[in-house]
Protein backbone atom coordinates (compact mmCIF):
# COMPACT_ATOMS: atom_id res chain seq x y z
CA UNK A 1 0.00 0.00 0.00
CA UNK A 2 3.01 1.98 0.06
CA UNK A 3 2.52 3.60 -3.46
CA UNK A 4 -1.12 4.14 -3.00
CA UNK A 5 -1.95 8.04 -2.46
CA UNK A 6 -3.01 8.39 0.99
CA UNK A 7 -6.43 10.27 0.09
CA UNK A 8 -7.96 7.35 -1.42
CA UNK A 9 -10.51 5.45 1.04
CA UNK A 10 -9.81 1.73 1.26
CA UNK A 11 -11.87 -0.89 2.37
CA UNK A 12 -11.51 -4.50 3.13
CA UNK A 13 -14.51 -7.11 3.20
CA UNK A 14 -14.13 -10.53 4.94
CA UNK A 15 -16.15 -13.38 5.59
CA UNK A 16 -15.86 -14.48 9.79
CA UNK A 17 -15.84 -18.06 8.61
CA UNK A 18 -13.30 -17.23 5.52
CA UNK A 19 -9.78 -18.99 5.33
CA UNK A 20 -8.24 -15.67 4.65
CA UNK A 21 -6.45 -13.82 7.58
CA UNK A 22 -7.56 -10.12 8.34
CA UNK A 23 -4.90 -9.56 10.80
CA UNK A 24 -2.90 -7.65 7.38
CA UNK A 25 -5.98 -5.48 6.94
CA UNK A 26 -6.15 -4.70 10.60
CA UNK A 27 -2.07 -3.72 10.07
CA UNK A 28 -2.55 -2.04 7.55
CA UNK A 29 -5.24 0.37 9.19
CA UNK A 30 -2.70 0.97 11.95
CA UNK A 31 -0.41 1.86 10.03
CA UNK A 32 -1.68 3.89 7.18
CA UNK A 33 -1.98 7.54 7.26
CA UNK A 34 -5.07 7.33 5.07
CA UNK A 35 -8.81 6.17 5.71
CA UNK A 36 -8.91 2.32 6.37
CA UNK A 37 -12.08 0.16 6.98
CA UNK A 38 -12.34 -3.21 7.81
CA UNK A 39 -15.64 -4.87 7.47
CA UNK A 40 -16.15 -8.51 8.55
CA UNK A 41 -19.63 -10.42 7.77
CA UNK A 42 -20.57 -12.69 10.55
CA UNK A 43 -21.14 -16.14 9.53
CA UNK A 44 -19.74 -15.63 6.13
CA UNK A 45 -16.77 -17.31 4.50
CA UNK A 46 -14.32 -16.43 1.73
CA UNK A 47 -17.27 -15.99 -1.15
CA UNK A 48 -18.62 -13.23 0.90
CA UNK A 49 -20.71 -12.38 -2.41
CA UNK A 50 -22.39 -15.60 -2.48
CA UNK A 51 -22.00 -16.75 1.12
CA UNK A 52 -24.16 -13.67 2.32
CA UNK A 53 -25.31 -11.38 -0.36
CA UNK A 54 -27.73 -8.68 0.99
CA UNK A 55 -24.88 -7.96 3.77
CA UNK A 56 -22.38 -7.93 1.27
CA UNK A 57 -24.23 -5.23 -1.35
CA UNK A 58 -25.31 -3.36 2.30
CA UNK A 59 -21.61 -2.96 3.03
CA UNK A 60 -20.92 -2.09 -0.82
CA UNK A 61 -23.95 0.30 -1.06
CA UNK A 62 -22.75 1.90 2.42
CA UNK A 63 -19.22 2.36 1.02
CA UNK A 64 -20.62 4.30 -1.73
CA UNK A 65 -23.17 6.26 0.23
CA UNK A 66 -20.12 7.19 1.97
CA UNK A 67 -17.94 8.17 -0.94
CA UNK A 68 -20.61 10.44 -1.80
CA UNK A 69 -21.38 11.61 1.73
CA UNK A 70 -17.67 11.69 3.66
CA UNK A 71 -19.34 9.57 6.20
CA UNK A 72 -18.05 6.66 7.75
CA UNK A 73 -19.62 3.14 6.63
CA UNK A 74 -21.48 1.05 9.05
CA UNK A 75 -19.64 -1.97 10.98
CA UNK A 76 -21.18 -5.25 9.84
CA UNK A 77 -18.63 -7.49 11.76
CA UNK A 78 -21.40 -8.32 14.49
CA UNK A 79 -24.26 -8.34 12.18
CA UNK A 80 -25.95 -11.88 11.07
CA UNK A 81 -27.29 -11.82 7.60
CA UNK A 82 -30.97 -11.03 8.84
CA UNK A 83 -29.95 -8.42 10.57
CA UNK A 84 -27.87 -6.43 7.55
CA UNK A 85 -30.84 -7.34 5.65
CA UNK A 86 -33.20 -5.09 7.59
Amino acid sequence: FNGIDNSVPVTFIYGSKSWIDPGPAFDIQAQRNGYVDVQIIRGAGHHVYADSPIAFNKVLQSIVGQERTGQSSENFENQSVEEAAS
